[in-house]
């Protein structure tokens, strides 16, 4: 936090505003929160208990003033320049409810060695949903710009799952959604032993499966972990079958998960510390948006 929050005051323009929400931390971060608001440096603050990622990004939603909502989490490094084009395009482009993007992924669980990743796998497969290919898709929740004028359209996010951006992309592009998706990356997300995804990696499982039954959603790059299929209820029955059966007698496999084929290892470099990780990742993000083109792909279901 102490690395995006002062990046992002740094960039905050008067017509913006910051709206800040604390789960009741007891680490020094509500005191440190305080102090950046009784100085004015946010302007919204809110630090008591909530039940989990979505009920604080739902609270934010429904402080904001603004029409454009940002969703900015508090261990990812953000390129603001490319988020200020994003909110241009949105600006001129009042018909759109929300806006995506690619992102590129860093992963912090070596301590000595930092690697980035790029795939534009989800690109794709937005661009398959736009020609109708696939009924839904699934983009990185990190990168979403929402229009709050559209909230009683697309809703706020579902407090019962962890994985939030999930079911909320699959859902929002289950509907009559306008949505425009940014080819560049605007974020920089990390993955360590904190991260949802690494400490909730079998309820993220799960809860894949009931996304996948609920609107008729198929991931591409699912691990071999999930046996089911999403069109068939006696497939999908057979194959967690399957799946318990392996459990049972083949306690030690280790499954593999696919790789991207369009996924580039972008950089690597050695760490000493969070702050050298967050500069470094910041660098390269700005580097990388630089000497890359970026393009706005829309799906309009007006």
């Amino acid at each position: 936090m102490k690395v995006t929050l002062p990046y992002l005051i740094q960039n905050c323009t008067e017509d913006e505003e910051i709206v800040v929400v604390d789960g009741n931390s007891f680490d020094g971060t509500k005191e440190y929160l305080q102090e950046l608001y009784n100085n004015k440096k946010i302007h919204r603050l809110i630090s008591e208990k909530d039940y989990g990622e979505a009920h604080g990004y739902n609270k934010a939603i429904c402080l904001a003033k603004g029409e454009l909502i940002k969703i900015i989490s508090d261990d990812d490094f953000y390129d603001f320049e490319e988020i200020k084009k994003c909110k241009e395009f949105m600006i001129q482009n009042p018909e759109y409810d929300v806006l995506a993007s690619n992102t590129i992924q860093v992963n912090l669980t070596n301590a000595t060695k930092v690697e980035c990743f790029y795939s534009k796998n989800l690109e794709l497969d937005f661009v398959d949903w736009t020609n109708k290919k696939r009924p839904n898709t699934f983009f990185t929740g990190l990168t979403l710009m929402l229009r709050k004028s559209s909230i009683p359209l697309i809703g706020l996010f579902n407090n019962y799952f962890k994985m939030v951006d999930i079911e909320y992309c699959v859902r929002i592009t289950s509907l009559k959604t306008n949505i425009a998706y940014y080819t560049k990356p605007l974020v920089v997300s990390t993955i360590n032993s904190a991260s949802n995804s690494v400490m909730f990696f079998e309820k993220h499982e799960r809860e894949l499966i009931k996304v996948s039954f609920s609107y008729e959603y198929f991931n591409s790059f699912l691990s071999k972990q999930v046996y089911y299929n999403p069109y068939s209820i006696k497939q999908s029955f057979l194959n967690l079958l399957y799946m318990f059966v392996s459990k049972i007698f083949s306690k030690n496999k280790q499954y593999n998960v696919p790789q991207k084929i369009d996924s580039k290892k972008l950089h690597t470099f050695n760490v000493e510390n969070f702050n050298d990780v967050a500069n470094a990742c910041l660098k390269f993000l700005h580097q990388y948006n630089q000497t890359n083109e970026g393009l706005f792909i829309l799906k309009n279901n007006s």
